[in-house]
């Protein structure tokens, strides 16, 4: 009996086929949601030779993938929980594609037929560090929306459509930050964006000063919020939970049910985490770091 077969990601299709699986399997035991295949990989233009994408298919669907950075020798992956030693292959395919010699990946910590695999291939956890956060918020527990300040603006990029300054506005937050016009482009065309769940807060002279992209998983009725920044200038002014409100209403307005965000979960970078908890978002998982030294 033959097994899944392997074959090279070759762009948006198996982008796509890579979601379809994410979709299919998601739960509050999953690491990934479809908005964050999405996102990462297009809010960047160039990195395509750095990412080798292994897909693997069976009966005409995607049972695993891997997708590495051959730059800092990291795995994310997915794999069938019903189909554990598909794991093994992954990591196996990984190792043979990337030179690097410390080679780590990160699984939730409810993914146990994952770490398993990793533990069981001479990985071993990282007891310190940085990890995620998983949180998810009930939209019926959904806060009133924030009072903007006199000369705020929030509205959607279904009304405004400004991606050059959509774009500036991440660069912003995210300094440095490689996202260009074009590439947020290319995660505006990917699916599934919608722009009446792209937030942004405006200031007299239309710059973008704070901004919230969600993404919606209609067959889970749950939804990513990613990225969310402010501008340093405009920071400790309650931007961040105006913009992340007005998003969700939008959310719950489609029919959503639940929203999920997965702030980084450790000491050294605490704000974001205060943000969400702040608004009713509960943790319910983390992501385990798992390293291996060649």
């Amino acid at each position: 009996m033959t097994g899944p077969t392997p074959r090279l990601y070759s762009g948006s299709d198996d982008l796509r086929a890579m979601q379809g699986l994410v979709q299919s399997l998601w739960s509050l035991e999953s690491r990934f949601h479809i908005g964050d295949l999405a996102w990462q990989r297009f809010e960047h233009e160039g990195r395509e030779p750095d990412w080798p994408t292994m897909l693997w298919e069976e009966n005409g669907g995607v049972v695993g993938w891997g997708w590495t950075h051959l730059s800092d020798g990291h795995l994310y992956l997915m794999a069938r929980p019903d189909r554990p030693e598909l794991a093994g292959d992954i990591i196996d395919w990984f190792e043979n594609t990337v030179a690097a010699s410390s080679l780590s990946a990160a699984v939730l910590d409810k993914e146990t037929h994952l770490s398993d695999t990793l533990t069981a291939r001479g990985y071993r956890a990282a007891t310190s560090g940085a990890f995620d956060l998983h949180t998810v918020l009930d939209l019926d527990r959904l806060p009133d929306k924030t009072a903007l300040m006199p000369g705020l603006v929030a509205h959607s990029m279904a009304l405004s459509g400004d991606v050059e300054r959509r774009a500036a506005s991440h660069r912003a937050a995210w300094h440095p930050s490689r996202v260009t016009t074009q590439s947020y482009r290319h995660v505006m065309a990917t699916w599934p964006y919608r722009p009446e769940l792209d937030w942004v807060v405006a200031i007299a002279d239309g710059r973008f000063v704070a901004n919230c992209c969600v993404w919606f998983d209609e067959v889970n009725s749950v939804a990513l919020l990613e990225p969310v920044g402010v501008d340093p200038g405009f920071r400790r002014l309650g931007l961040g939970r105006a913009v992340c409100l007005h998003a969700l209403h939008k959310l719950r307005e489609l029919g959503c049910a639940r929203a999920v965000t997965y702030p980084r979960g450790d000491a050294a970078y605490p704000t974001p985490k205060k943000l969400y908890l702040g608004m009713g978002f509960e943790p319910y998982a983390r992501t385990k770091l798992f390293v291996k030294r060649r």
